[in-house]
């Protein structure tokens, strides 16, 4: 299985901000930081269309909301690829919201 990273949620779309960070980090009671969703579903489409899709053919990404951002968590994506419904699987790769990105099936 081909597995290509994400560097910081939308690093793969070439952007390398340091000041914003791939997660929302929950108020202080909680210890759990989760992805943002809306940067994670960015990110994944921009992994997909630049490695495995022709530009403008990836269309909608929906993914389980709340995803914890925590090194060997893995979950699944739905995206639309040439107006294909397709998964791709996502595994986070370390505490600061890096993950790999699978190719779409």
């Amino acid at each position: 299985m081909l597995i290509v990273c994400a560097a910081a949620a939308v690093g793969a779309c070439g952007d390398d901000s340091k000041n914003d960070p791939p997660f929302v980090t929950p108020p202080e009671s909680e210890t759990v930081k989760v992805l943002d969703d809306e940067k994670l579903r960015e990110g994944i489409k921009g992994v997909v269309e630049s490695k495995f899709a022709k530009p403008g053919a990836v269309g909608e990404v929906k993914c389980p909301a709340d995803q914890e951002a925590k090194e060997g968590h893995e979950f699944d994506c739905d995206i639309k690829v040439d107006g294909q419904n397709k998964k791709v699987h996502i595994r986070v790769s370390n505490e600061y919201g890096d993950y790999q990105v699978s190719i779409p099936k």
